[in-house]
């Protein structure tokens, strides 16, 4: 949890540009009020951001927990996204977790499906312990554009661990067929 001061006396018109890594998760914002009859008590806040600045692909929820053999979900989702021709989602697991009984619901109905976006080659690679798929806007005039969700991953948590998901070698291409520069954010489950 990170706690940010901010001055007592004169206007507060922002923190000023910090760096999404400082910005992103759990926050406490304190503040109290100074008066010509004496200043307050300090008053605190908790917060959490969980946004992400895009173009970008990220899991949601960021941070989660579930219990031992429960179904764990989340969803990839493309945040600020334009002028994407497609591109390929790779989430790997670490540790290694139990892919068997995972099910990849790709998103063609909806976000991409609206756009015109199809979806390609969705595997569950249960030996490598990763879920990839890709997809792809052809003929779409100006490529996908927006944010939303694009896949929901289940999987079952077999064992009582930290499970770090990683996108890290997720690409987008653009209407070149170029990589796009993009912000990715992994997720971790916890399982007490």
């Amino acid at each position: 949890v990170q706690t940010c001061a901010l001055p007592i006396s004169g206007p507060i018109y922002g923190v000023g540009a910090l760096d999404e890594s400082s910005t992103f998760g759990s926050h406490t914002l304190e503040a109290r009020v100074r008066t010509l009859a004496g200043q307050s008590e300090i008053v605190s806040e908790d917060f959490v951001i969980d946004a992400v600045s895009g173009p970008a692909v990220r899991l949601m929820p960021h941070r989660f927990a579930v219990s031992r053999d429960q179904i764990a979900e989340m969803f990839v989702v493309l945040e600020e996204v334009t002028d994407v021709l497609g591109g390929n989602i790779l989430v790997v697991f670490e540790p290694a977790v139990d892919l068997q009984d995972a099910v990849l619901l790709v998103d063609g109905g909806s976000f991409l499906g609206q756009q015109g976006a199809e979806i390609l080659a969705p595997e569950i690679d249960a030996r490598n312990e990763r879920v990839k798929f890709g997809f792809a806007a052809p003929g779409v005039d100006g490529g996908i554009r927006g944010s939303g969700a694009i896949a929901k991953i289940r999987f079952i948590a077999r064992s009582e661990t930290e499970i770090t998901l990683d996108l890290s070698r997720t690409v987008l291409r653009d209407l070149a067929n170029d990589d796009l520069p993009i912000r990715v954010r992994g997720a971790e489950v916890i399982v007490p």
